[in-house]
């Protein structure tokens, strides 16, 4: 079940069980090799199967559109075993993806190209990753000082906001930026209390796909906490559709977080 080393495009279908992994193919110019989405993906044509997702997979769907390869995004625990067995009776390649890290990101962008690509993929993946790379430590010192620390929040209700291991406040650190959470896990919860106690230069709120408007509605329930982020207008809210996914649009949704800091903070 390891990689091909790169396929003719004419002979790959490809299974892309994992929003991430679609994006990534679509950003190298391979989205005509998928016959099969993860059931959650909204970025793909809406034409195109569901093959399940992490909850349970359509082994149906993937027997009917038959394909080369099953790109998906499980990590550490490796593919369900009903998987692993059709694979091995069906001549399908499975490659497992852990996109935790921002590295992660730029390094799955590389290796979908050398697994389901050609030349020019394989080309363009390298191209991706650099301009990834590129994209953080854009800020400079003026603006990580006028910027204070940042906390990259989630969801309002409960607050979930980006903790130490996740790849949003590792481009953050990239960026050139303290985070306002330095201890615990990928995703953390905070109380208002917690959150006092914290209390942020800037503020940054995922709404991907959202209208500003409408996420800044949602930021408004902050209000009445004495934050200074929210009191002084430091609150950016992140509206990219794809920013909370870990693909090769991360380098996009980096320069909005900047463009954002640098209205609120200049």
């Amino acid at each position: 079940m390891g990689s091909t080393g790169g396929s003719e495009a004419s002979d790959v279908r490809v299974a892309a069980l994992s929003p991430a992994i679609g994006l990534t193919m679509r950003a190298l110019g391979l989205e005509e090799l998928i016959v099969a989405r993860h059931g959650s993906d909204a970025f793909l044509d809406e034409g195109l199967p569901t093959g399940g997702d992490q909850v349970g997979i359509d082994y149906e769907t993937l027997l009917r559109v038959k394909p080369t390869h099953v790109l998906m995004e499980w990590g550490s625990r490796g593919p369900p075993a009903r998987l692993a067995e059709l694979a091995e009776r069906e001549g399908w390649e499975l490659e497992n993806f852990g996109l935790l890290t921002l590295e992660d990101v730029a390094e799955a962008t590389v290796r979908v190209a050398e697994v389901v690509g050609d030349a020019g993929a394989r080309e363009r993946a390298g191209e991706l990753a650099a301009e990834m790379r590129g994209a953080w430590g854009v800020a400079d010192e003026a603006a990580r000082e006028r910027a204070g620390t940042v906390l990259l929040v989630y969801w309002m209700e409960p607050l979930d906001v980006a903790g130490p291991g996740s790849f949003h406040q590792q481009m953050i650190e990239a960026m050139g930026y303290e985070p306002a959470i330095k201890r615990g896990s990928a995703y953390v919860t905070l109380d208002r209390e917690e959150l006092r106690r914290i209390d942020p230069g800037v503020i940054v709120f995922f709404a991907p796909g959202d209208d500003t408007a409408r996420a800044r509605g949602a930021v408004g329930k902050l209000e009445g906490l004495g934050l200074a982020a929210v009191e002084g207008g430091r609150v950016v809210v992140v509206t990219h559709p794809a920013s909370l996914i870990p693909s090769p649009e991360l380098g996009e949704v980096a320069a909005e977080i900047q463009k954002g800091i640098d209205e609120v903070t200049g």
